[in-house]
């Protein structure tokens, strides 16, 4: 394996993409009492993720002397709602919808309102629809993230807070021929993860693991921008399909990848984060073009999974299997 550096810096302020943050409360309430013959309503759900989760309604059975409890809304990470036992006499209640969950298999359209999307005219993407099981990108040209420059993004909606690990498993493939990987032209192109901070005081703060093709050659491509400044690097490899990860503990950022069918996760590096990174970043799936005018690449995600709560640097590597 070789190992090639660029360095480039540009101090313009790229443009800070908000990213709200989710909540992770939830709370049950009572219905109102029936009498016979009649239902109470039960109570609306807690949100999560952003998205609101249902209340289960209960109905009072014939005689009963109160409705059933509103089920509960959804816990923090997206599980459903159940429905409570009904009241004496009473009926169950209907379980609350889900909230957005924090893993993400593309088998399911309607999840991409899960999703902040970031520069979407840089790409056409496609969420699950004509590809069941894979979010698809169709890169389009001059749009790195690089220095002040901002790629395609797909961020998951509300960040993440403390410590964690995200994953992903992508394909840098050529967009003439989807079997085959980039070629040649398509310099500095690349698809993967990101941590980051679009709120720093001097620009965004972002950190980057990718798979695609620099200087001549396929490789996973790791960078950290800081202040307008993008510095990365780039670990030549033989596969353009490949397992990448990324971990939060405190304020160090350790960046993973391995080949689909090899157990071993290779470190790409750690970067420890300066300034320091707030509790909650944003955290996603980015791909990016630098300055051609052709289009090259086509890369295909086929899942977005990550844990939460991690206390060790030795959980990162951990099964994030479901």
């Amino acid at each position: 394996m070789r190992l090639s550096l660029e360095r480039l810096v540009l101090g313009i302020s790229a443009i800070a993409v908000t990213v709200a943050c989710g909540g992770d409360d939830f709370s049950t309430q009572t219905g109102a009492g029936g009498t016979s013959g009649s239902s109470g309503a039960g109570a609306g759900g807690g949100t999560t993720g952003g998205s609101s989760a249902g209340g289960a309604s209960g109905s009072a059975g014939l005689g009963g002397s109160s409705a059933g409890v509103g089920g509960s809304g959804a816990v923090a990470g997206g599980a459903a709602g159940t429905g409570a036992t009904a009241g004496a006499g009473g009926a169950s209640g209907s379980a609350g919808s889900a909230g957005c969950a924090l893993d993400d298999d593309f088998d399911d359209p309607s999840t991409d309102v899960c999703w902040d999307v970031v520069n979407g005219a840089a790409v056409t993407y496609d969420h699950g629809v004509s590809s069941p099981g894979q979010l698809t990108v169709e890169q389009e040209p001059n749009n790195p993230w690089f220095n002040s420059d901002e790629g395609f993004g797909y961020f998951k909606l509300g960040g993440l807070n403390g410590n964690f690990v995200i994953q992903t498993h992508v394909t840098a493939s050529s967009l003439e021929n989807p079997a085959a990987p980039l070629n040649g032209a398509a310099q500095f192109t690349g698809a993967g993860l990101m941590i980051r901070n679009p709120d720093a005081a001097n620009g965004p703060q972002n950190y980057m693991l990718s798979i695609g093709r620099g200087l001549n050659e396929i490789g996973v491509r790791y960078q950290a921008t800081i202040a307008g400044a993008s510095q990365g690097m780039q670990q030549n490899v033989n596969y353009n399909s490949v397992l990448l990860r990324m971990c939060r503990i405190g304020q160090s950022i350790s960046l993973y990848y391995r080949e689909v069918n090899d157990e071993t996760w290779q470190e790409a590096t750690t970067y420890m984060s300066t300034p320091p990174l707030p509790d909650s970043v944003a955290v996603g799936l980015v791909t990016y073009q630098f300055a051609m005018n052709d289009r090259f690449m086509r890369a295909s995600f086929d899942h977005f999974r990550g844990r939460t709560g991690l206390t060790l640097r030795s959980q990162c590597t951990d099964s994030l299997d479901p």
